[in-house]
């Protein structure tokens, strides 16, 4: 398996962690782990699929990234035994390796893995920073662009709809459609049911800069 997390340390030992690890198969859609909850550990993903979300304090469901093989979930909060920053919910068929607190201790010993957790969290910080500038300084169109960056999966999906990207992105489902439509008449999307398929990655940060866009949509 491919885990960020574990890339410094030797084959024969990475291999050796996950074994160690407990695999968990979830056969159907659902929450693993929900914000504020204490950590039933962390976990490594397998294979699958697994939305991070974050519960607002007004009840939405908002999505902060797609998880997929190989990256690690609830590390920070199962090493430091504080609550769930966020709700995982899981696809159907998702293979997890669960790991314990003292598990995750021991792994904290080796100084590689430290480097790599501690630069996982800069990069989050940072993505967080750039998104929140672009939320105070960018007009609707660009924030939704922004957001549909944000939310993508490796395969540049987002399985959300019109309604729920005019909750997140604070504007009207009348505005997100002018959007996605201006996005799909330039071939820099395609819409199904359910969702959203991104066809051009640089055109659409294009448009998410103020390079290529139209601020009559808002």
């Amino acid at each position: 398996m491919s885990a960020p997390l574990l890339s410094a340390l030797p084959e024969d030992e990475r291999a050796a962690f996950i074994d160690a690890g407990r695999l968990v198969v979830v056969q159907e859609d659902k929450d693993i782990v929900r914000q504020g909850e204490m950590p039933v550990g962390a976990m490594i993903v397998g294979s699958g699929r697994v939305e991070i979300i974050y519960l607002s304090e007004n009840g939405l469901r908002l999505p902060v990234k797609v998880s997929e093989a190989g990256d690690d979930l609830g590390t920070a909060e199962t090493i430091a035994g504080v609550p769930y920053a966020a709700t995982c919910h899981v696809a159907a068929s998702t293979a997890l390796v669960v790991f314990t607190q003292a598990q995750m201790l021991e792994l904290m010993t080796d100084m590689r893995c430290v480097q790599v957790l501690a630069a996982a969290a800069c990069n989050a910080y940072m993505s967080h920073n750039q998104y929140c500038a672009a939320d105070r300084a960018l007009a609707v169109p660009q924030r939704i662009a922004r957001y549909l960056l944000e939310i993508r999966d490796r395969s540049n999906t987002i399985y959300q709809n019109q309604s729920f990207l005019a909750d997140a992105t604070g504007s009207s489902r009348q505005t997100v459609n002018r959007v996605l439509g201006e996005l799909r008449r330039r071939e820099i999307i395609e819409v199904g049911k359910g969702t959203i398929h991104i066809t051009s990655v640089p055109s659409l940060l294009a448009y998410a800069d103020y390079k290529d866009a139209d601020d009559n949509l808002a």
